[in-house]
């Protein structure tokens, strides 16, 4: 993801605000997305007049995570999170309304109107398609403002972030589609939604230690600080875990053996899991990396078994 950190105390409004919504993001939610999509074309359900509702699906779940950002730089701004110097290697979201480059008021109005536009969507994809296709948006919507209220604060991010970047983005692509959700979908979005919780807890490792001192745990900060578990055995578990969980989804037949495609990412992998130990914030571009080729390289096999 590219990286967007600059120095707060000049930039402008509009770049202030550019930063407050992390949009290099968009990555994170395209690829489980078009996941779906390739899914609904395995089945034989995709075709060009489903373009105006896949491209509104898109907008929706897109202006739902922005929403979620600047919330969550309001979230943290008023528990005492963030600081004039806070900020990850990617991204100085959390340093902007502590230098004073946005308001209180103007970031809680961007969450509110981004939510809007994301509920207004889902709103005309109801219309159109009917409640399958209003469940993804409205289930993203939730699990954005549970994580930025509460399930951050009390180690509860993972299965928060598995359920939005997992099933809620791969059955938005597959419902926008097809008009519908099956249980199909659902299983092969666990796969994504495992392999970005992984992401999760390495980048929260990056400051564990500072949030720590600050009262907030997480996975990275019970496993490392506490239980003394090595973040590479979690790690290793996980891609075991996702790797396993898509054998077992060909085997039963719901995917196609040429979706195995995906296991080309394990360099990623393999990466990741040597510097997950003493370099997280290595380890979790390496994660990100590892998500990002093996969805794709499993949705391109998963579009190549309808082609050859």
């Amino acid at each position: 993801m590219a990286k967007e950190k600059k120095d707060t105390k000049r930039m402008t409004r509009l770049q202030a605000h550019w930063i407050l919504g992390r949009y290099f993001a968009l990555k994170g939610i395209a690829v489980p997305f078009i996941l779906g999509l390739a899914y609904a074309y395995y089945l034989g359900l995709l075709d060009t007049s489903d373009a105006l509702h896949v491209g509104l699906m898109f907008v929706s779940i897109f202006a739902l995570l922005i929403g979620t950002h600047y919330h969550n730089a309001y979230s943290d701004f008023v528990k005492g999170m963030d600081t004039e110097s806070s900020g990850k290697d990617y991204t100085a979201g959390s340093s902007i309304l502590p230098n004073g480059q946005a308001t209180p008021f103007e970031v809680i109005g961007g969450a509110i109107f981004m939510y809007a536009i994301g509920l207004g969507s889902a709103l005309h994809l109801y219309s159109s398609l009917g409640l399958h296709a209003f469940i993804p948006p409205i289930l993203g919507l939730v699990c954005g403002v549970a994580y930025n209220e509460k399930t951050k604060y009390i180690g509860l991010g993972e299965p928060t972030l598995f359920i939005s970047f997992g099933v809620v983005c791969t059955t938005a692509g597959f419902s926008a589609a097809t008009g519908f959700i099956d249980w199909n979908i659902i299983l092969i979005s666990f796969i994504p939604g495992i392999q970005w919780t992984l992401f999760y807890t390495l980048d929260q490792a990056t400051d564990m230690r500072e949030d720590y001192l600050w009262g907030l745990r997480n996975l990275a900060s019970y496993l490392a600080v506490e239980a003394y578990f090595p973040l590479s055995r979690y790690v290793e578990s996980g891609f075991f875990s996702a790797v396993v969980w898509h054998l077992y989804l060909i085997v039963i037949g719901i995917l196609p053996h040429q979706s195995f495609l995906g296991v080309l990412a394990f360099p990623f992998m393999f990466l990741t899991l040597i510097h997950a130990d003493v370099k997280a914030e290595l380890a979790a571009n390496y994660s990100r990396y590892a998500f990002g080729t093996y969805v794709l390289l499993m949705s391109a096999g998963i579009i190549l078994s309808r082609v050859v």
